[in-house]
């Protein structure tokens, strides 16, 4: 099983021809509204392809709440770790993205949530995983739960999208580091994602991968192996939600026992396929489907 840890929220997409200019007012084409949050996301992912998961993390005791929960045991993730707080309010993304180039603004609204905090996540769930993600927003509780499931003797995963404040005091119990380029760019001042690679990958990690959107992606191992996998050509509608399903199939393969270039070519058709439609959840593909997909290129 994997077990994950993070922010959960609800998000609200809108599909609009161009981008406003300030003091515009402009008229959506598309709308849909979906769970949202990294974590869950890939969690999803990992459902939809077979894989047992459950979620650890608090959003409001209020529709919009409820509205999640329900979402993921449509996927079939575990809500048991899911805290409903009457005190707080669900965490919302507003999310715009442009209908020709795909790409998104996100705004996240955690203004009246309260954090999860280290002495309410549910023990047992990480003690029966063989996996956890992380993505490392709650510092104190995510480091909680790495070290035990380093004690358990599982793997973890994070999924850093951007540096976070003390992102380093977890990273000695993180077994293999997902970033996006901002992150590897900021966090090693290395502007060649390779030479970034190569220098995360020397601190001890099983491995490590950047993701570079449309340009895919690139992993490196200790041993200074090093492999570039490019993006599938789709026909993209929205990448919301993109590198959120990367880490599922990601892990996907983690739990296939597969080297890392056939998890970077699997993760890669996961996160193509979802981009084909608008949300960073309706897309999420089957397991016949990613394959499909990968064959196709393979075959072309």
């Amino acid at each position: 099983m994997c077990v994950g840890l993070g922010l959960c929220a609800l998000d609200y997409t809108f599909q609009v021809r161009n981008y406003p200019r300030l003091d515009d007012k402009i008229e959506a084409i598309a709308f849909t509204r979906q769970g949202g949050g990294p974590v869950p996301t890939a969690l999803c992912s990992l459902s939809r392809l077979g894989v047992s998961t459950a979620f650890i993390g608090k959003c409001g005791k209020d529709a919009e709440g409820k509205t999640i929960r329900d979402e993921l045991r449509r996927f079939g993730v575990k809500t048991s770790g899911l805290i409903l707080d009457p005190d707080s309010r669900t965490p919302r993304a507003f999310i715009m993205v442009e209908k020709e180039s795909g790409k998104r603004t996100v705004i996240l609204d955690r203004t009246e949530t309260s954090a999860l905090s280290a002495d309410e996540f549910r023990i047992d769930l990480i003690k029966k995983a063989k996996f956890l993600l992380i993505d490392g927003r709650e510092m104190e509780t995510s480091l909680t739960a790495a070290i035990i499931m380093k004690k358990s003797g599982g793997e973890v995963i994070l999924d850093a999208g951007s540096p976070r404040k003390n992102i380093s005091d977890i990273l000695p119990y993180v077994d293999h580091l997902v970033v996006s380029n901002r992150f590897s760019i900021d966090f090693t001042q290395e502007v060649d994602p390779g030479n970034a690679a190569l220098k995360l990958a020397h601190m001890g990690f099983k491995s490590v991968v950047i993701t570079s959107g449309g340009k895919g992606c690139l992993g490196a191992t200790p041993d200074g192996h090093f492999y570039q996998q490019e993006a599938f050509d789709v026909d993209v509608a929205d990448t919301t939600g993109a590198g959120d399903v990367f880490h599922g199939g990601f892990i996907y393969g983690l739990v296939q026992g597969w080297e890392l270039p056939e998890i970077l070519k699997f993760a890669s058709a996961v996160a193509a396929i979802k981009c084909t439609r608008l949300g960073g959840r309706r897309g999420i593909p089957d397991l016949n489907e990613v394959e499909d997909l990968i064959r196709k290129k393979e075959e072309f």
